[in-house]
Protein backbone atom coordinates (compact mmCIF):
# COMPACT_ATOMS: atom_id res chain seq x y z
CA UNK A 1 0.00 0.00 0.00
CA UNK A 2 2.85 2.34 0.84
CA UNK A 3 4.60 1.90 -2.88
CA UNK A 4 0.97 2.16 -4.45
CA UNK A 5 0.91 5.72 -2.29
CA UNK A 6 4.45 6.46 -3.76
CA UNK A 7 3.88 5.17 -7.28
CA UNK A 8 0.46 7.70 -7.03
CA UNK A 9 2.12 10.57 -5.87
CA UNK A 10 4.23 10.82 -9.10
CA UNK A 11 1.54 12.18 -10.91
CA UNK A 12 2.48 16.02 -8.65
CA UNK A 13 5.10 17.56 -10.74
CA UNK A 14 6.09 20.02 -7.67
CA UNK A 15 8.60 17.67 -5.30
CA UNK A 16 7.21 19.37 -2.71
CA UNK A 17 3.62 17.99 -3.07
CA UNK A 18 5.09 14.51 -3.86
CA UNK A 19 7.10 14.61 -0.69
CA UNK A 20 3.93 15.96 1.44
CA UNK A 21 1.81 12.90 -0.24
CA UNK A 22 4.26 10.41 1.08
CA UNK A 23 4.40 11.19 4.14
CA UNK A 24 0.74 11.67 4.45
CA UNK A 25 0.87 8.38 3.67
CA UNK A 26 3.44 6.88 6.55
CA UNK A 27 1.22 9.34 8.97
CA UNK A 28 -2.02 7.04 8.14
CA UNK A 29 -0.07 3.92 8.24
CA UNK A 30 1.41 4.68 11.64
CA UNK A 31 -2.15 5.69 12.74
CA UNK A 32 -4.10 3.17 11.24
CA UNK A 33 -1.65 0.96 13.50
CA UNK A 34 -0.40 2.63 16.55
CA UNK A 35 -2.46 1.96 20.07
CA UNK A 36 -5.14 4.97 20.41
CA UNK A 37 -2.70 6.15 23.25
CA UNK A 38 -0.93 7.29 21.10
CA UNK A 39 -0.94 10.23 18.26
CA UNK A 40 0.92 10.68 15.18
CA UNK A 41 1.47 14.79 14.82
CA UNK A 42 2.75 16.04 11.13
CA UNK A 43 5.34 18.96 10.45
CA UNK A 44 6.25 19.98 14.00
CA UNK A 45 8.67 21.00 16.59
CA UNK A 46 9.95 19.25 19.73
CA UNK A 47 11.08 21.55 22.65
CA UNK A 48 12.44 21.61 26.17
CA UNK A 49 13.07 24.64 28.55
CA UNK A 50 15.49 26.23 26.85
CA UNK A 51 15.92 24.29 22.81
CA UNK A 52 13.55 23.76 19.85
CA UNK A 53 14.03 21.23 17.44
CA UNK A 54 14.39 21.52 13.86
CA UNK A 55 10.96 20.68 12.06
CA UNK A 56 10.22 16.79 12.14
CA UNK A 57 7.99 15.30 9.56
CA UNK A 58 6.22 13.09 12.30
CA UNK A 59 6.58 12.89 15.95
CA UNK A 60 4.54 10.45 17.92
CA UNK A 61 3.36 11.14 21.20
CA UNK A 62 1.56 10.47 24.38
CA UNK A 63 -2.09 10.77 24.17
CA UNK A 64 -1.12 12.38 27.97
CA UNK A 65 0.95 14.99 26.77
CA UNK A 66 0.00 18.73 25.72
CA UNK A 67 0.10 19.83 22.09
CA UNK A 68 0.61 23.31 20.90
CA UNK A 69 -0.64 23.29 17.69
CA UNK A 70 -2.23 25.99 15.40
CA UNK A 71 -5.71 25.68 14.53
CA UNK A 72 -6.60 23.22 12.25
CA UNK A 73 -4.82 19.74 11.05
CA UNK A 74 -2.62 21.03 8.57
CA UNK A 75 -1.11 23.93 10.93
CA UNK A 76 1.91 23.27 12.60
CA UNK A 77 2.70 21.56 16.12
CA UNK A 78 4.83 22.11 19.10
CA UNK A 79 5.37 19.01 21.34
CA UNK A 80 7.36 19.06 24.64
CA UNK A 81 10.13 16.59 24.66
CA UNK A 82 8.21 15.02 27.74
CA UNK A 83 5.62 12.42 26.38
CA UNK A 84 7.46 12.11 23.36
CA UNK A 85 7.86 8.79 21.54
CA UNK A 86 9.14 8.75 18.24
CA UNK A 87 10.34 10.44 15.60
CA UNK A 88 10.11 9.44 11.68
CA UNK A 89 11.75 11.17 8.93
CA UNK A 90 9.84 10.24 6.10
CA UNK A 91 12.27 10.01 2.14
CA UNK A 92 11.07 9.76 -1.16
CA UNK A 93 14.64 8.46 -1.90
CA UNK A 94 17.85 7.99 0.54
CA UNK A 95 20.93 8.87 0.03
CA UNK A 96 23.37 10.94 1.46
CA UNK A 97 22.18 13.87 1.39
CA UNK A 98 18.99 12.66 2.84
CA UNK A 99 20.72 10.58 5.60
CA UNK A 100 22.85 13.10 6.55
CA UNK A 101 19.44 15.58 6.75
CA UNK A 102 18.05 13.03 8.69
CA UNK A 103 20.17 13.08 11.32
CA UNK A 104 20.90 16.95 11.57
CA UNK A 105 16.87 17.18 12.45
CA UNK A 106 17.75 14.24 14.81
CA UNK A 107 20.66 15.68 16.30
CA UNK A 108 18.34 19.00 17.06
CA UNK A 109 15.68 16.76 19.00
CA UNK A 110 16.49 18.40 23.11
CA UNK A 111 17.64 15.01 25.39
CA UNK A 112 14.81 13.75 27.56
CA UNK A 113 14.82 14.29 31.10
CA UNK A 114 15.06 11.61 33.58
CA UNK A 115 11.74 10.49 33.97
CA UNK A 116 9.76 9.90 36.88
CA UNK A 117 8.06 6.26 36.48
CA UNK A 118 5.74 3.83 38.80
CA UNK A 119 8.18 2.45 40.86
CA UNK A 120 6.14 -0.70 40.79
CA UNK A 121 7.44 -1.49 36.97
CA UNK A 122 9.82 -3.87 36.09
CA UNK A 123 13.14 -2.27 35.07
CA UNK A 124 12.73 -0.58 31.46
CA UNK A 125 16.64 0.32 30.85
CA UNK A 126 16.18 -0.37 27.47
CA UNK A 127 13.20 1.48 26.41
CA UNK A 128 14.42 4.49 27.95
CA UNK A 129 17.27 4.44 25.99
CA UNK A 130 15.56 4.48 22.77
CA UNK A 131 12.77 7.43 24.08
CA UNK A 132 12.33 9.31 21.63
CA UNK A 133 12.89 6.26 18.87
CA UNK A 134 14.19 7.63 16.06
CA UNK A 135 12.69 6.14 12.83
CA UNK A 136 14.16 7.18 9.23
CA UNK A 137 11.76 5.89 6.50
CA UNK A 138 12.20 6.21 2.80
CA UNK A 139 10.39 4.56 -0.09
CA UNK A 140 13.66 3.70 -1.89
CA UNK A 141 17.40 4.66 -1.61
CA UNK A 142 20.90 3.55 -1.85
CA UNK A 143 22.80 0.21 -0.30
CA UNK A 144 22.23 0.01 3.69
CA UNK A 145 26.27 -0.41 3.55
CA UNK A 146 26.69 3.12 1.82
CA UNK A 147 23.75 4.60 4.19
CA UNK A 148 25.82 3.12 7.19
CA UNK A 149 29.15 4.60 5.83
CA UNK A 150 27.22 8.01 5.49
CA UNK A 151 25.81 8.05 9.00
CA UNK A 152 29.36 7.02 10.29
CA UNK A 153 31.07 9.84 8.37
CA UNK A 154 28.26 12.30 9.79
CA UNK A 155 28.57 10.75 13.27
CA UNK A 156 32.41 11.66 13.22
CA UNK A 157 32.17 15.24 11.82
CA UNK A 158 29.35 16.04 14.33
CA UNK A 159 30.18 14.04 17.72
CA UNK A 160 26.83 12.85 17.90
CA UNK A 161 26.26 11.66 20.97
CA UNK A 162 24.44 7.82 20.78
CA UNK A 163 20.85 9.11 22.55
CA UNK A 164 20.59 10.95 19.34
CA UNK A 165 21.22 8.50 16.39
CA UNK A 166 19.05 7.03 14.43
CA UNK A 167 17.44 3.43 15.90
CA UNK A 168 16.18 2.10 12.79
CA UNK A 169 16.42 2.95 9.06
CA UNK A 170 13.79 1.19 6.84
CA UNK A 171 14.15 1.20 2.90
CA UNK A 172 10.36 0.37 1.57
CA UNK A 173 10.61 -3.24 -0.10
CA UNK A 174 14.41 -2.90 -0.26
CA UNK A 175 16.21 -3.57 3.18
CA UNK A 176 15.98 -2.33 7.21
CA UNK A 177 19.03 -1.21 8.90
CA UNK A 178 18.57 -1.41 13.55
CA UNK A 179 20.90 -0.14 16.03
CA UNK A 180 21.83 -2.16 18.97
CA UNK A 181 21.18 -1.22 22.25
CA UNK A 182 24.09 -0.25 25.15
CA UNK A 183 23.85 -3.98 25.75
CA UNK A 184 24.49 -5.08 22.19
CA UNK A 185 22.65 -7.73 20.55
CA UNK A 186 23.24 -10.84 18.68
CA UNK A 187 22.41 -11.79 14.93
CA UNK A 188 20.13 -14.49 13.85
CA UNK A 189 23.33 -17.42 13.98
CA UNK A 190 24.25 -16.28 17.31
CA UNK A 191 27.12 -14.15 16.72
CA UNK A 192 27.67 -10.95 19.14
CA UNK A 193 27.06 -7.67 17.77
CA UNK A 194 28.82 -4.67 20.03
CA UNK A 195 26.94 -1.80 21.55
CA UNK A 196 25.46 0.55 18.91
CA UNK A 197 26.25 -0.46 15.72
CA UNK A 198 24.25 -1.07 12.70
CA UNK A 199 23.21 -4.51 11.75
CA UNK A 200 21.92 -3.97 7.69
CA UNK A 201 18.91 -6.50 6.70
CA UNK A 202 19.42 -7.09 2.83
CA UNK A 203 15.76 -8.70 2.12
CA UNK A 204 12.79 -6.78 1.27
CA UNK A 205 10.91 -9.15 3.66
CA UNK A 206 12.99 -7.56 6.54
CA UNK A 207 12.08 -3.87 5.22
CA UNK A 208 8.54 -5.09 5.70
CA UNK A 209 9.50 -6.42 9.30
CA UNK A 210 10.61 -3.28 9.73
CA UNK A 211 7.38 -1.71 9.69
CA UNK A 212 5.74 -4.14 12.01
CA UNK A 213 8.67 -4.03 14.47
CA UNK A 214 8.58 -0.11 14.59
CA UNK A 215 5.22 -0.10 15.50
CA UNK A 216 5.61 -2.91 18.35
CA UNK A 217 8.86 -0.72 20.10
CA UNK A 218 6.58 2.56 20.00
CA UNK A 219 3.63 0.15 21.30
CA UNK A 220 6.07 -0.97 24.09
CA UNK A 221 7.26 2.49 24.89
CA UNK A 222 3.51 3.68 25.50
CA UNK A 223 3.14 0.74 27.62
CA UNK A 224 5.99 2.54 30.03
CA UNK A 225 4.86 6.25 29.11
CA UNK A 226 1.50 5.06 30.52
CA UNK A 227 3.41 4.71 34.40
CA UNK A 228 5.34 8.00 33.85
CA UNK A 229 4.50 10.88 35.53
CA UNK A 230 4.20 13.95 33.26
CA UNK A 231 4.44 17.01 34.91
CA UNK A 232 4.66 20.51 33.04
CA UNK A 233 4.79 22.77 35.84
CA UNK A 234 8.89 24.14 35.29
CA UNK A 235 7.12 25.35 32.21
CA UNK A 236 4.77 27.85 33.77
CA UNK A 237 7.51 28.36 36.39
CA UNK A 238 9.68 29.55 33.79
CA UNK A 239 7.26 31.56 32.05
CA UNK A 240 6.12 33.53 34.84
CA UNK A 241 9.54 34.07 35.66
CA UNK A 242 10.25 35.40 32.11
CA UNK A 243 6.94 37.85 32.26
CA UNK A 244 8.39 39.09 35.77
CA UNK A 245 11.54 39.97 34.19
CA UNK A 246 10.36 41.76 31.56
CA UNK A 247 8.09 43.96 33.42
Amino acid sequence: MLQSEKEASAVFPNPSDKGQTREDAVKRFLKAHLPSRCNAISGGYVFDMSNASKQLDLIITSDLTMQFRQFGDGGKSFTPIEGCYGIVSVKSTLDKTSIRQCLEEFQSVPDAPEPKINPTLKPADSLLEQMPFKVVFAFSGSSPDAIIGHMEDFFKENGTPNSKKPNMIIANDSYLIEKTLSTGGTLRDGTPVDPHRYVPMHNAKFASLGLFRLICQVQNISNLGSQMLLDYGKYDAEIGSRLADSG
